[in-house]
């Protein structure tokens, strides 16, 4: 099992290079230009954290998208088929599958997310080690949802269409949630709430993954 994960690890890490090295500078380009937002938002805690919390979901969804690329391409290549001929449980070869994009995806929002607290301090502590957890859940689920769709859709074109619109919906969304007539505090709560739903449908879906479906797909 050891060196199937290193070789999980190996592969990983000499198909997704680039795209990992393109995601921290695009991070780091946003990081560096939410100072000014920070700065006029200081004097609401609601909204502070609310963009705390989706400031770090986007840092989230973008590593998730980024690490997950490899996974259209595994499933055009019909790898995905070979999986279910090893002699190992299906849920121990999603594991050591998930394990390379997940730890990276969580590193990268880990590190990130620490940096853009020691610059400007948005939040409280205990306010952003909430954000920081509700980011490392939303990676995890987001990439798990990705994994089961990749391997039960049959065009998985769908699915990086999908995933590349979100990118848009993401980054509207902020603005257009606090132009609107709504308790920040109750979209903050909601937030959450979706995260932990996210992160549980995404464990329930890849465990009942159906093999004749994925096979068939």
């Amino acid at each position: 099992m050891l060196k199937l994960i290193r070789l999980e690890v190996v592969n990983f890490l000499k198909v997704s290079i680039f795209p990992f090295i393109l995601l921290n500078l695009v991070v780091a380009i946003v990081v560096k230009n939410m100072k000014n937002v920070f700065d006029l938002l200081s004097s609401s805690s609601d909204i502070c954290t609310f963009y705390t919390l989706f400031f770090m979901i986007i840092i989230s969804y973008a590593a998730a998208f980024m690490t997950t690329i490899n996974f259209e391409k595994e499933k055009l290549s019909n790898l995905y088929h070979r999986y279910f001929v090893l002699p190992l449980p299906p849920g121990v070869i999603f594991a050591i599958k998930l394990f390379p994009p997940i730890i990276f995806s969580m590193c990268v929002v880990l590190i990130w997310g620490i940096v853009m607290f020691l610059m400007f301090h948005p939040v409280t502590l205990i306010t952003f080690v909430m954000a920081l957890c509700n980011a490392l859940i939303f990676v995890i689920g987001s990439i798990l949802l990705i994994f089961y769709f990749d391997l039960t859709l049959k065009n998985v074109s769908i699915v990086y269409g999908i995933k590349f619109i979100l990118i848009f919906v993401l980054s509207y969304l902020p603005n257009f949630i606090v132009s609107q007539n709504v308790s920040i505090k109750v979209v903050n709560y909601s937030i959450i709430i979706f995260t932990f739903l996210l992160f549980i449908t995404g464990i329930i879906l890849t465990n009942n993954v159906d093999s004749e479906k994925v096979i068939l797909s």
